[in-house]
């Protein structure tokens, strides 16, 4: 969704939220800030698959990160995204890679735990 097509009334109620939490999620956001990444993150959101889960896409031409909606409004993203990080540490995938996977954890060595997701 193109972020300009969010209603508003979403938007103040996000960036509200983000607003009297910068502190501990997004320091040094005036108002103003807070409404354009809070109206981003919803737009993100309207084709996010999961609030807290992450996906990864393996294709031929490399690989694709889908953020959760938690990772896109804590500012994650910006800072450093610890999946993303762990699906870079695998390296170049495997041709039975190919296809969308949920990265269910990431274990102790900094690599992903993936679950294949099925097509409907």
């Amino acid at each position: 969704m193109r972020p300009e097509l969010v209603p508003d009334d979403m938007v103040e109620i996000a960036a509200e939220v983000l607003f009297a939490q910068q502190d501990a999620i997004r320091p040094h956001l005036d108002e103003d800030e807070c409404r354009t990444v809070a109206r981003d993150a919803l737009a993100s959101a309207f084709g996010a698959p999961s609030l807290s889960r992450h996906f990864v896409t393996f294709g031929y031409r490399g690989w694709r990160v889908e953020h959760s909606v938690e990772c896109r409004l804590s500012g994650e993203m910006e800072r450093g995204c610890l999946f993303e990080e762990a699906v870079h540490a695998m390296g170049e995938p495997d041709a039975d890679q190919m296809g969308r996977w949920c990265i269910t954890e990431i274990d102790s060595e900094g690599l992903p735990s993936l679950r294949r997701e099925e097509m409907s």
